[in-house]
């Protein structure tokens, strides 16, 4: 298990050049992007980038919320805060802040090849984590104490990443909060 703390995440600009994100944490293959976790500032209504072939749950961490419209269709859902909202990374989103900047947790995976889910910490958690998956624990609020193959104690804006198989125990300090992340890869029919 790592301890990815959010002082050692890596800045880079949007795929769209319209703001910049933290990725917190990475995985690609030979053919190509697996799933990669990152959080985004947005300040300002504007366009998201595109994931061609790939799909992306975005869960607003902090700020009231954001609209999220496909200019191709018409069709929006509003992202609140700490409920995922997930969408095809290839549709041509729009983003409208409803009453100020935000901040995104966002998770961008291959759905052909990872199933991929994310849920508000808010109870403890005892799981065991199958081989060939992985669970990322970003900490909201904290402290978040987290015990798997080493025992780590998270404070707010830090990720723990733990592949499988282990077993993961996560303890609520007062107050805490976060996300759970399941990131599993799919079989592939031969």
């Amino acid at each position: 298990m790592r301890h990815l703390r959010a002082s050692t995440y890596t800045a880079m600009a949007w795929k769209n050049g319209g703001g910049h994100t933290r990725e917190i944490a990475t995985c690609s293959d030979s053919a190509g992007l697996l799933w990669r976790l990152s959080l985004a500032d947005v300040t300002a209504d504007g366009p998201y980038s595109r994931f061609p072939g790939m799909r992306r749950i975005l869960t607003v961490t902090t700020g009231a919320g954001t609209r999220l419209m496909d200019t191709r269709s018409g069709n929006s859902q509003t992202a609140l805060p700490l409920r995922p909202a997930s969408f095809d990374g290839d549709q041509a989103i729009r983003g409208e802040l409803i009453n100020g900047p935000v901040q995104n947790f966002n998770v961008i995976y291959d759905p052909l090849r990872v199933s991929a889910c994310v849920h508000l910490i808010d109870r403890a958690i005892d799981e065991a984590v199958p081989t060939g998956g992985r669970r990322a624990l970003y900490c909201l609020c904290g402290p978040l104490e987290v015990t798997g193959s080493r025992r780590l104690r998270l404070q707010p804006g830090d990720t723990a990443m733990a592949t499988g198989p282990d077993r993961l125990r996560i303890g609520l300090g007062t107050g805490g909060a976060g996300l759970h992340v399941t990131l599993d890869l799919l079989a592939m029919e031969t």
